[in-house]
């Protein structure tokens, strides 16, 4: 094995491969000692990969513009409640990719980062406090799925925190109902504003 993990100048191999993985996590000796307990050393190099891929992952999350929002609320890596809570998979997709930063909304305009705003607020910036508390475009259905926050005087991260911190089964469904039904009509809207666009040119 140590032949042909160190054969040619850049060998990659399967040999290679466990080489660097070893190293990576500080087990240099285990390739070329060898171990003589060896559940005492995979307990110990499970632990040590747990480990680095938690660092990895939190090193990615502080670093990355798009995780800006989702950084405020999701501390540790760990499976979420809601995704047992939220049963009906277009509801569930849609809050995930909400918490993401995966969806339309101007702060997550990758395509015109210099464009933000709310296509229907003026010189507003369409992030995810305005599109979940603040957009009049969306008035009926918050007043349907999200009257059990109370987002008034709170700071951005507290009202992330309120909406992601769900407590209760009920209130996650809610949730995750008005970011699939508000994106909807978002996208909706904007097909019809188009339209008419075209036809006024077009005359």
């Amino acid at each position: 094995e140590n032949e042909l993990a160190t054969s040619g100048p850049h060998a990659s191999n399967w040999a290679s491969n466990i080489k660097q993985c070893l190293e990576s996590h500080g087990f240099e000796s285990a390739w070329t000692d060898g171990v003589t307990n060896i559940r005492a050393f995979l307990n110990s190099f499970r632990k040590s990969m747990i480990l680095k891929f938690q660092e990895d992952w939190r090193n990615k999350l502080m670093s990355s513009e798009r995780f800006g929002a989702y950084r405020i609320f999701k501390e540790i890596h760990k499976k979420e409640k809601l995704i047992d809570d939220i049963t009906i998979k277009k509801f569930r997709d849609a809050l995930i990719r909400f918490r993401f930063g995966l969806n339309e909304l101007g702060i997550n305009n990758r395509y015109n980062p210099l464009n933000k705003n709310c296509p229907f607020c003026p010189d507003t910036i369409e992030d995810e406090y305005h599109f979940l508390f603040v957009c009049p475009r969306y008035a009926e259905i918050r007043n349907k799925h999200l009257s059990h926050l109370k987002p008034n005087g709170l700071r951005l991260e507290e009202c992330l925190k309120q909406v992601f911190f769900v407590n209760t089964t009920d209130n996650c469904r809610k949730t995750a109902m008005y970011i699939f039904y508000a994106l909807k009509k978002r996208e909706e809207d904007l097909i019809i504003s188009q339209r008419a666009n075209c036809s006024l040119v077009q005359n």
